[in-house]
């Protein structure tokens, strides 16, 4: 099947969509570009892991699959950045340009399946997209995030749709999702649940397509696996196993989704974007956009519970089902699994909760009795639409105007000058320092370590070594914006001291 041509309608000319699907594009790449051209805006030690290893994949280092200093999270963003890196050189900019394409492809097939699939007009789909368009500044953060499971399986659930009519495609693609993030399986359980035959006639192709995209899955998958032993730096972490949590943990999980990641998902409170570590003294989000949300979401369900007779049976209706069940399984696993700790960093695992109201919107417009609801969906939908965008232009107009401080770079211009040209650092500064001075210094994580090779060669410099910590650890530490330097190893001064005292002792 061809996914990226539209089919001739009666009712509304191609233009019109092609219009649409144009000015979705364009507020994909403004609240996604901030991120693009001002790395320091949102970039941490996770994200720097996938631009190493879109490094060493440019120089032919070796083979990269997982992501570094574990056995799971599949890399895919780095391969699409490692043409880019021999082309400009390694930069968060280019690190992150092929994520703006995966958002740019998630809209697009979002679009097509609501216009082509649930049979919507292009602007009630357009509509319905505005939830992944333009979301909050905070979730657009996560969707440029280089954190290599945020946008993936958001394309992956969208392209299983698409060729969900070829077993050997949606059976590879199956695979590469999961290994990727295992949130694509939400996607896979909700597609075999619409699919499930209602009559004899179709028991036998139904098990004979889920049979051969399970096969093409599990191959896939070995195959991956057999070739992960022999790539880099592929040990330490297993992905961690769902355990069923007890009703106590059960009820926390409930409350934090509910009081917490929901708000911060739909842009439903005031929150700080440092909160979200966003380099930025803005907000994002409000009660009203919030509000105004849930006044367009509510309008929309009362207008689908007019289909509920035909719903399951209506072709029409299975895309926004198909949303739907995504959504909800996205949050059921969050509330029924989530081990951890609950902060704002845990949106990130349910994203594909965004689903939710795109698909009961989109049943809403598909029912079209009521005029007045309506407009209530539509207008909902824009308020909470400009309040986003308005929180975007606000992070522009602050980058443009007075652009914040890059630590990392200013910290990699001190070590520099002072002629120190390999050390350690702890984790979430080592790595991004380690990325962003490829080549003029030798950094190691003197916590978590991701990267021996790293490791191993500060052992061998034979040069004066820096020592980088977040509080003060040796006599003459100097502070460097937000860190303290030190010239002398504060661990074997630290074991020093401890052996004088012993003796006093």
């Amino acid at each position: 099947m061809n996914v990226l041509k539209f089919s001739l309608r009666d009712d509304e000319p191609a233009r019109t969509a092609v219009a649409a699907v144009v000015l979705l594009l364009l507020l994909v790449s403004l609240r996604s570009l901030v991120f693009i051209f001002w790395g320091q805006a949102h970039f941490d030690a996770d994200q720097a892991i996938l631009g190493l290893m879109a490094y060493d994949i440019s120089r032919l280092h070796g083979l990269v699959l997982f992501f570094y200093g574990q056995k799971y999270l599949l890399g895919i963003l780095d391969w699409l950045a490692a043409p880019l890196f021999l082309l400009f050189g390694p930069s968060v900019s280019a690190l992150k340009f092929p994520l703006l394409l995966l958002n740019a492809g998630a809209i697009f097939l979002l679009f097509r399946h609501l216009r082509e699939d649930a049979r919507l007009k292009s602007t009630a789909a357009a509509l319905c997209c505005l939830i992944l368009a333009v979301p909050s500044v905070a979730i657009a953060s996560r969707l440029v995030e280089a954190q290599g499971g945020n946008i993936e399986p958001i394309l992956a659930v969208l392209l299983l749709w698409a060729f969900r009519g070829s077993p050997i495609t949606a059976g590879f693609i199956a695979a590469i999702g999961y290994l990727n993030r295992e949130f694509t399986l939400y996607g896979i359980i909700a597609l075999f649940i619409l699919q499930f035959p209602r009559s004899r006639s179709e028991v036998r192709p139904f098990l004979k397509n889920w049979a051969i995209a399970a096969i093409v899955a599990v191959v896939t998958r070995q195959v991956f696996r057999r070739l992960a032993r022999i790539s880099l730096n592929y040990f330490a972490i297993s992905a961690p196993k769902p355990e069923l949590q007890p009703w106590s943990e059960i009820s926390i999980n409930w409350n934090y989704f509910v009081s917490h990641l929901l708000p911060s998902l739909f842009g439903a409170e005031v929150q700080p974007l440092s909160a979200f570590n966003i380099l930025s003294a803005e907000t994002s989000g409000s009660f009203a956009a919030g509000l105004s949300l849930v006044v367009a979401v509510c309008a929309a369900l009362i207008l689908a519970l007019q289909l509920r007779k035909s719903l399951w049976s209506n072709q029409q209706a299975q895309f926004p089902l198909f949303l739907i069940l995504t959504g909800f399984l996205s949050a059921l696993s969050f509330i029924l699994f989530r081990i951890g700790v609950r902060d704002l960093m845990c949106v990130k695992y349910v994203l594909l909760f965004l689903f939710f109201p795109i698909g009961i919107i989109a049943l809403g417009f598909q029912a079209q009795h009521h005029r007045r609801l309506l407009v209530l969906v539509a207008g909902g939908l824009l308020v909470w639409a400009a309040s986003n965008m308005f929180d975007h232009l606000k992070l522009w107009q602050e980058y443009l105007v007075q652009t914040p401080r890059d630590e990392i770079a200013a910290l990699e211009s001190a070590l520099l000058e002072r002629k120190l040209k390999c050390g350690s650092a702890p984790y979430w500064t080592a790595y991004p320092l380690a990325f962003q001075s490829l080549g003029r210094l030798k950094v190691a994580s003197s916590t978590a370590v991701r990267i021996p090779e790293f490791q191993s060669a500060v052992e061998q410099c034979q040069e004066q070594k820096f020592w980088i910590g977040d509080t003060p650890e040796c006599r003459n530490a100097e502070k460097i914006e937000r860190w303290y330097l030190c010239t002398e190893d504060p661990t074997r001064k630290l074991s020093r001291s401890h052996r004088k005292h012993s003796r006093l002792g």
